[in-house]
């Protein structure tokens, strides 16, 4: 009787496992097919404002590769969510991109290589734009549409193209402007990027006088400075806790020796620091 049981029990759950399988299959088909009915197209429209949500072994006890889907996010969600990291002017704008191209907007941890990316959709999958967590807002803002200009120049052109070449500038330029003319940005940031949309580099870091004025609306915590303002052959930290001397500028960046095992780096002089005693 016991091994009837536990027989019994062990087909109930590989049977509930297949039933939260069936019903996520179901959702992610009602979210990639739109119907005819004009109430539920609305509401997958508000579907397709997605986030991923990677929810615990908790929900219906499921695999790891169930666990990762997608859910309804409303208009008014998505601006209360955009508000805290763009300035608000830009928020309607930034809320008809992710409509319109169906963007995956996810917020990283600090990456020292670059503030965001863009990944072109992979196997039904949307585009996708990921960007540093820790940007000020007007960064953020420059990020995301240096970011969804390499998403509209994929769509005109694939890969056809060099990813940071004439199209994609001209793309970037023609959805930067209009930030520009309704003046969203402090008088410093506005004059500079005037200057550096007139040929625009893969990043906007490699134009000083532009990261200059964005440090400048920066919360930094107290103690913290850039490694260019460093003295030379001083000691410090950077966020991850690894520790330096500083070295001489050698054309962009600095050479810096690992406190700890003597390996030299090349150290951007915009990183966040801190002089250590």
């Amino acid at each position: 009787v016991r091994e009837r049981q536990y027989h019994w029990a062990t087909s109930l759950l590989r049977c509930r496992w297949l039933v939260a399988d069936v019903i996520l299959c179901f959702r992610y088909a009602m979210h990639e097919h739109i119907g005819h009915c004009k109430k539920r197209n609305w509401q997958l429209e508000m579907a397709h404002y997605s986030v991923l949500v990677f929810i615990g072994l908790s929900l219906f006890h499921i695999t790891p590769r169930l666990s990762n889907f997608k859910i309804m996010v409303t208009e008014d969600q998505l601006r209360k969510a955009l508000i805290k990291y763009v300035p608000a002017q830009a928020v309607t704008t930034c809320v008809e991109w992710i409509k319109r191209y169906r963007i995956s907007v996810r917020i990283k941890h600090t990456r020292m290589s670059k503030n965001g990316d863009y990944r072109p959709p992979f196997n039904g999958s949307n585009h996708t734009i990921t960007i540093n967590h820790d940007l000020n807002p007007f960064a953020f803002l420059i990020t995301f549409t240096h970011e969804v200009a390499h998403l509209t120049c994929f769509i005109k052109h694939g890969t056809r193209v060099l990813p940071h070449g004439k199209e994609w500038k001209d793309e970037f330029r023609n959805l930067l402007i209009p930030f520009i003319q309704e003046n969203i940005f402090p008088d410093e940031v506005r004059e500079a990027l005037i200057n550096y949309i007139k040929n625009p580099a893969a990043s906007s870091c490699s134009y000083v006088i532009l990261m200059k004025s964005l440090k400048l609306f920066d919360n930094r915590e107290s103690g913290w400075t850039h490694v260019e303002d460093i003295p030379l052959n001083a000691k410090f930290e950077i966020k991850s806790g690894q520790q330096f001397i500083r070295g001489a500028l050698r054309r962009k960046n600095y050479n810096c020796t690992d406190a700890k095992t003597g390996l030299l780096y090349f150290v951007p002089p915009h990183l966040e620091a801190k002089l250590l005693d």
